[in-house]
């Protein structure tokens, strides 16, 4: 084989496996730039996501499968939702959450969801529970720190 027909074979490899012409040599500074930068933009997206805002709130606390039905109806409704039916199995067990005064419904994490139910049955009201919750609030979910039946 002539040392031309070598490069030649060289070259159709690096064109090839790089797509470019005589990149060999750059190859594998490329990868690791890249890899550096996508790391970077992964790791800057997840910070912005990961963060959560402490916030106090007050509405009705409401369990999330009567909340969009309740909320749709207004306070009257959200007021009249009684103990029985949020004891209930479906209810209890599908999480609770505050619709607040703005017809939002926030939803608890599960810790949160079972300090809820834990208030409702010692609590004496049997309706009408308006709540004070604070936590940590992520999107339209909030991780409960306090809740307060007013």
């Amino acid at each position: 084989m002539s040392p031309d027909l070598s490069r030649r074979a060289q070259r159709a490899h690096a064109w090839a496996v790089n797509q470019t012409p005589f990149v060999m040599y750059n190859a594998g500074r490329r990868n690791i730039m890249q890899k550096a930068l996508l790391t970077l933009a992964l790791a800057a997206a997840f910070s912005l996501v990961g963060q959560a805002e402490k916030k106090t709130v007050t509405g009705y606390l409401v369990d999330q499968a009567c909340s969009k039905e309740l909320a749709a109806k207004g306070p009257k409704a959200l007021a009249g939702h009684d103990r029985a039916c949020a004891l209930m199995d479906t209810c209890s067990q599908s999480g609770f959450g505050v619709v607040t005064e703005d017809g939002r419904f926030l939803a608890f994490d599960p810790a949160g969801s079972k300090r809820a139910l834990a208030a409702i049955k010692t609590s004496k009201k049997e309706q009408d529970y308006k709540v004070t919750v604070t936590g940590d609030q992520q999107g339209e979910t909030i991780k409960v720190a306090s809740l307060q039946i007013q």
